[in-house]
């Protein structure tokens, strides 16, 4: 657990929400370099008020092979927990950061420390640490001097002598939030602009296909980073959208593998063109269908329209029923 002047971090967030701690305003730049999952979706639950600085996120992987350095903007918008589904999302374009992640996937093992005690960890060498640490210290002292324009991924890949690391940079914009019955949706950009050429392409036919992210139970919260094209034997009318299962699963499993199966199945989305923001009768009939493929986890429907989204979530509750 990170530790903050002998608060645990997860918890000086819930108290920074409560208004009960507020963090120094004079604050400049977080450094989150946990590897914890729940510490991630702290920071990231907070706003630009309740965490008045900038938020970077560093990671090593692949027993130092890989960096990742995940920068907010000032508006937090995108969040961390959104560059880091983007990172993800990136892998399973990308063959060589692919290569080198999937040749380390099983790199964790047990540590002993101390008489006793032992701790699930990655091990590597200081001088490989401190290749990427310096990239990371030297990102740092630039961000001291002034936020950037938007938010930034940088993936840093060792060369093949493993003498340097050569970083490359993604740039993000911003993400769309949508609440909905205590849950929220956040669609990354390049996931809308899918949608929104998707849909338009298609004219006054209803048209859609497969969402594809991470689903945080604990926050109540997906994010979506890309779409697959609905399968073959999908139905589209001018009244209807029904999605096909022909390669569904095969399409799923293979974004899963590629992400580190980080990245699965998280609903669907389908167009209305004549605008209606409300779930028709279909679309109620294909959610209970979805219901008995999830397994009890969440599903989230997403209806595009040309003045925005609509939503219908089953939240997994009332999925044995």
């Amino acid at each position: 657990k990170a530790d903050t002047d002998g608060h645990d971090i997860i918890d000086l967030c819930d108290a920074v929400k409560q208004g009960k701690y507020p963090f120094p305003s004079d604050a400049r730049l977080f450094v989150d370099s946990t590897g914890s999952i729940p510490v991630r979706e702290a920071l990231a639950s907070l706003s630009a008020h309740e965490l008045p600085a900038m938020l970077m996120h560093t990671a090593l992987l692949a027993n130092g092979e890989v960096g990742l350095m995940a920068i907010e903007s000032t508006h937090h918008n995108p969040n961390i927990a959104d560059l880091v589904v983007r990172f993800w999302d990136h892998r399973v374009d990308n063959d060589s950061l692919a290569a080198k992640l999937e040749r380390r996937s099983n790199s964790m093992e047990r540590q002993s420390v101390g008489q006793g005690c032992d701790s699930y960890t990655m091990t590597m060498p200081d001088s490989r640490v401190s290749l990427f640490a310096a990239g990371m210290a030297e990102k740092a002292q630039q961000l001291l001097g002034g936020a950037p324009n938007h938010a930034e991924i940088w993936i840093g890949l060792l060369d093949e002598h493993k003498l340097g690391v050569k970083w490359d940079r993604l740039v993000l914009g911003e993400t769309t939030v949508i609440k909905e019955s205590g849950w929220q949706i956040r669609l990354l950009k390049d996931a809308v602009e899918q949608i929104h050429q998707e849909a338009t392409a298609s004219g006054n036919v209803e048209t859609g296909g497969i969402l594809i992210g991470r689903v945080s139970v604990l926050h109540r919260c997906f994010t979506i980073s890309r779409v697959l094209e609905a399968p073959p034997d999908s139905i589209r009318s001018e009244t209807q959208f029904v999605l096909g299962t022909q390669g569904l699963k095969e399409r799923v499993q293979d974004v899963w593998s590629r992400s580190g199966e980080s990245l699965t199945y998280a609903g669907i989305w389908h167009s209305h063109p004549r605008g209606s923001h409300r779930p028709s009768h279909q679309d109620q009939s294909t959610l209970l269908e979805m219901r008995k493929h999830r397994l009890g986890a969440p599903c989230l429907s997403l209806i595009w329209t040309p003045r925005g989204f609509g939503v219908l979530i089953d939240d997994g509750r009332t999925a044995a029923a």
